[in-house]
């Protein structure tokens, strides 16, 4: 009998900013973690620099995408003000790593 090997979980790390002027490369970036089939795919933003709406909204419809398909996205290395700076916009919780 042939074991499948174990799928490891999508990751990608960002870096530069993620802000209007480099959404559209960051999209492409983190394409990959599309292709999650269940479980959890993180993203770490560690080495992010900015962080303005135009990237949240991202990792907002990129945890959409993820969400409908069953799979997690958690969230790494997030700076601790972005999730004070865009609570207020109902975008806070993308930052609690992927809690529920």
């Amino acid at each position: 009998m042939t074991r499948k090997p174990a799928l490891t979980p999508p990751r990608v790390a960002l870096e530069g900013d993620l802000d209007l002027f480099s959404i559209q490369q960051q999209w492409g970036q983190v394409l990959p973690l599309l292709e999650a089939q269940d479980g959890t795919a993180t993203l770490d933003l560690t080495a992010l620099g900015d962080l303005d709406l135009s990237g949240v909204q991202l990792l907002g419809a990129l945890a959409r995408d993820l969400n409908a398909k069953g799979v997690r996205l958690v969230i790494k290395g997030a700076q601790e003000g972005w999730r004070a700076r865009f609570s207020a916009l109902g975008a806070g919780s993308l930052f609690d790593e992927g809690a529920p």
